[in-house]
């Protein structure tokens, strides 16, 4: 991360209610309702597992989580301690020497980032704005509001909000509205450009694995890759068609996806390769934030100076 410089991530926080084994549509949960009994829900609890979660490895957690009612917005900073990141050397510009910071066996390098939420009125999502650099995804995100929400609809004070009449007009006869978070990146400048002005030629899935080719191990298998050819170009130039061929893949998951794609005015041929565990930052349009002061790479509370440039992006 640069001392003085942010990027910032564009998406929309959307909130998606259906009814279990049922296909009635519901009368839906508005974003801002569902958001604030996720973020009361945080600030009332100290159960194991309401700030920090374990995943892939890596330790999340929702550091802190502030309000700003006069804007109707939400503060939030989530960190990621990953163990697998190397330790950290520092250099002596002046004297040319150097140190480690000293990593020991049991620490994680410990990163963070700003969220910024503002839904807006009625069920319409919320723009969510993520400071980059941190190692904490969209999905990571989305993940951790959810289990807050879920959580939040098992008290008795919000079981109102999760309780809809049921479609067949029954009197007294209710059914409990099944709600959960989304979360969907506005369009990235540079993919729009590839599939206005370019020709999409193909795409490949890559999956990493790490299997004996021979069974002596003089050959390892590292990757296997999927070759996709286009038929039909209005469907594969779609922004909602990419994010669905790489989300809803079925069988081996891949780690990254390669577009093949030719300029529309030189017809040169070129590729892009995305991260496929996160593809909602390869997706989302982007934005870079500068500062007067330094910004630190950890925070525990949420900065109102790195909240309130994320606020000129709006």
């Amino acid at each position: 991360m640069k001392n003085r410089e942010r990027g910032v991530n564009f998406y929309d926080l959307s909130l998606k209610c259906s009814f279990r084994g049922l296909e009635a549509t519901p009368i839906p949960l508005e974003v801002a309702t569902a958001l604030q009994m996720a973020k009361d829900f945080y600030s009332s609890s100290s159960a194991p597992g309401t700030r920090i979660f374990n995943a892939a490895g890596k330790q999340f957690t929702i550091e802190d989580w502030a309000q700003d009612t006069v804007r109707g917005e939400h503060h939030i900073v989530f960190s990621c301690a990953d163990p697998n990141l190397s330790d950290v050397s520092f250099k002596d510009m002046a004297s040319g020497a150097s140190r480690m910071a000293g990593k020991a066996p049991n620490e994680a390098i410990d990163q963070s980032c700003h969220v910024l939420l503002k839904p807006a009125v009625g069920t319409a999502p919320a723009l969510m704005l993520q400071t980059s650099g941190s190692g904490v995804s969209a999905n990571r995100i989305c993940t951790a509001l959810n289990r807050l929400l879920r959580n939040a609809a098992r008290l008795s004070t919000n079981k109102a909000h999760f309780r809809r009449s049921h479609p067949d007009g029954t009197v007294g006869k209710t059914l409990h509205l099944q709600a959960h978070f989304e979360i969907v990146g506005h369009q990235s400048n540079y993919l729009e450009a590839i599939l206005r002005t370019g020709r999409l030629d193909g795409v490949e899935l890559i999956t990493e694995v790490n299997e004996d080719f021979d069974g002596e191990k003089g050959y390892m298998v590292t990757s296997r890759t999927i070759k996709l050819e286009v038929v039909d170009d209005s469907i594969a130039k779609s922004f909602s068609g990419l994010r669905k061929l790489f989300k809803q893949r079925k069988g081996d998951v891949p780690n990254k996806a390669r577009v093949h794609y030719r300029e529309s005015l030189t017809g040169s041929k070129k590729s892009h390769m995305f991260d496929a565990n996160d593809l909602e930052k390869a997706f989302s349009k982007r934005e870079i934030i500068s500062f007067d002061t330094d910004i630190m790479g950890k925070y525990s509370s949420v900065s109102a100076t790195v909240i309130d440039k994320m606020r000129e992006l709006i």
